[in-house]
């Protein structure tokens, strides 16, 4: 018994062995190095308001509705944040009303911008933005 379990033993410390030396000695040579990119798809656009987008925008907002007044618009690849006033504190931004346009993506290839459906969230009231640091919405 003592035999079966001391050789059991060993071959776990050869296969652990030789693990180890594949992670350390052949994994680097052909796994290709990881590049991390912070900005892959998250490159802000302020944009005026143009007759084009007042076009896109009136197909999901009634006439009249601020959303159609020249609200600030900051747009994204995942989504639309319009808003009309901002107010920051070291810790908070207040925005006033806002609407928040997400766009999700029905399929994994890409689609065009007027293909993809459109979830509004409207917040009239406004929304409170909790941060710690900076936080800079200025234009890019």
């Amino acid at each position: 018994m003592l035999r079966r379990v001391s050789g059991t033993a060993i071959s776990l410390l050869i296969v652990a062995m030789a693990y180890t030396g594949y992670a350390l000695l052949v994994v680097p040579l052909i796994e290709p190095a990881a590049t991390a990119s912070n900005d892959v798809g998250t490159k802000d656009n302020w944009l005026p308001m143009t007759p084009r987008r007042r076009e896109e925008l009136a197909k999901l907002f009634p006439p009249g509705s601020w959303q159609l007044d020249s609200p600030t618009i900051i747009e994204s690849s995942y989504g639309t944040l319009l808003f009309q006033e901002n107010t920051r504190t070291s810790q908070t931004l207040e925005i006033k009303p806002c609407t928040l346009l997400v766009y999700a993506q029905q399929s994994s290839a890409p689609q065009r911008k007027d293909d993809r459906r459109i979830y509004v969230l409207d917040a009239p009231d406004g929304a409170v933005l909790e941060h710690e640091g900076n936080f800079d919405l200025n234009q890019t």
